[in-house]
């Protein structure tokens, strides 16, 4: 199924005690996310229940349940619900201590507008960027054999674009990114809709083969080669490329 393009500002859920904290934050936000309120832990944690929130700005302190246990309440619910911990420069460093539990990111009160607005769209992209990975995850798994992938967003229709392209060509292709961002996938897109769809997609995770063996898994080697090697073995070079047809 396509996925269409929607046009609904992101949803925020604001978390802190203080109305003048909560109007601050709505002051700056409010043009550009859809934003909703909570005055302590207890009613954030019933608001993700209720609702699908595409980030949470929390507060570090807050009576009845502090941030840093509405942080592992709302975690516990949504672990791929990004946090925000907002926190006054003195706790600084029991900010951190909630990245390391979790949290995606800190900001400071004061407020400052900029810091608040660039801090906020990049989680937001962050999180559809991994909407997009789990979608692409999907297409590719259901629609392999064609080598089609639909996308909702400009971007990744620009990158399935550019698939087709690498596709028809022989040229060796490099992609880069940050671990889970969908690289593997970007290949094994390329790889069925290409002309060697037939043949094995065959991945290796060469940071995990120790270097004196790295050669001879690739490339193989015959019968005698080196101490232990008592039998020819091809490499997966020439699996990919001699494979049985069983294997395909």
């Amino acid at each position: 199924m396509k996925l269409t393009e929607t046009p609904r500002k992101a949803k925020l859920l604001v978390v802190d005690d203080e109305a003048g904290a909560r109007e601050s934050l709505e002051a700056i936000l409010e043009d550009e996310y859809e934003v909703a309120f909570a005055v302590n832990g207890n009613h954030a944690v019933s608001a993700v229940e209720k609702e699908e929130f595409d980030l949470v700005l929390l507060d570090l302190s807050m009576p009845e349940m502090g941030g840093m246990e509405a942080l592992e309440q709302i975690r516990r619910r949504d672990k791929d619900l990004d946090i925000i911990i907002v926190s006054a420069i003195d706790r600084a460093l029991e900010a951190t201590t909630a990245i390391q539990h979790g949290a995606y990111d800190y900001i400071t009160k004061p407020f400052d507008p900029e810091t608040i607005l660039t801090r906020v769209e990049r989680a937001i992209q962050k999180r559809h960027l991994e909407k997009e990975v789990s979608f692409l995850r999907s297409e590719v798994a259901h629609q392999s054999q064609q080598g089609q992938i639909i996308s909702q967003s400009r971007q990744m229709r620009d990158i399935s674009q550019l698939i087709d392209k690498l596709a028809g060509t022989p040229s060796s292709v490099l992609i880069t990114g940050e671990s889970g961002t969908g690289k593997e996938l970007i290949a094994r897109a390329i790889h069925a809709a290409s002309d060697r769809h037939h043949k094995p997609f065959v991945a290796i995770n060469c940071a995990s083969i120790p270097s004196e063996l790295i050669e001879s898994e690739l490339f193989g080697h015959e019968k005698g080669a080196f101490t232990g090697a008592h039998i020819r073995a091809p490499g997966k070079f020439e699996f990919v490329f001699r494979c049985p047809g069983q294997f395909q």
